[in-house]
């Protein structure tokens, strides 16, 4: 057996690595009434008189489903807050670990998952990923097997399919008819792309930014 191949079956992704990024781009308290999650809003009022429905990218929906399992209080003063120890709970039990991403063997290819479900919520991610694999030409019928076959691309060409999901979620974006959003959507994603370029190796960068940003420019004129 190739040492190559040992080094891959032995690698795992690390659920660590891509909470900087996470963080630098979540803002903190939110009670923007344009947000989605405006529809199940805390009940703690912001000095606006509207109330807090997002903190650090944790929506108050998913911060009290998960209290009881997790061990902490869905009460305003934790919310507000949100501890560094309750947020990676949240990340790590509710986005990372129903993602299997401690299963994938490519560390950005676990972080695009991880950070789908980060975006979309687990099903909406799982669903994206499942349509991606289809544009692929590869069937499979349940997430386990979902994850074998990214691991097997990823053995492939890892590059390749990084560069691949990262249009598919621009692609995404570009569907959702939200050009309030747009903009800041596709700096993320570019920032996204550069992040993960130190876990290619020497430059890699360019090859991964490069292909990233034709199809990023690509979607965003498509009219």
């Amino acid at each position: 057996m190739q040492l190559s191949w040992v080094i891959f079956l032995l690698a795992v992704a690390d659920s660590t690595k891509i909470v900087p990024f996470i963080i630098k781009w979540e803002g903190g308290l939110s009670s923007n009434p344009n947000d989605t999650a405006s529809k199940d809003p805390s009940p703690c009022k912001s000095n606006s008189g509207r109330f807090y429905h997002t903190n650090k990218g944790i929506t108050w929906k998913t911060f009290k489903s998960l209290a009881d399992r997790l061990g902490y209080k869905a009460d305003c003063a934790t919310f507000i807050k949100m501890p560094t120890s309750v947020w990676n709970k949240i990340y790590k039990v509710g986005y990372w670990d129903p993602m299997q991403c401690d299963k994938i063997k490519s560390q950005v290819v676990a972080n695009a998952l991880a950070s789908w479900a980060w975006g979309s919520g687990v099903t909406g991610a799982k669903n994206s990923a499942y349509k991606f694999l289809a544009n692929e030409g590869e069937a499979v019928s349940n997430w386990t097997q979902a994850v074998a076959k990214f691991n097997e691309l990823a053995k492939q060409d890892e590059k390749t399919l990084f560069a691949r999901l990262t249009a598919h979620r621009m692609k995404f974006y570009q569907s959702l008819g939200q050009p309030t959003f747009i903009k800041g959507w596709t700096n993320r994603l570019n920032d996204f792309v550069k992040y993960n370029a130190q876990y290619f190796g020497p430059g890699a960068i360019g090859v991964v930014a490069g292909v990233t940003a034709l199809v990023g420019f690509f979607f965003l004129n498509k009219r």
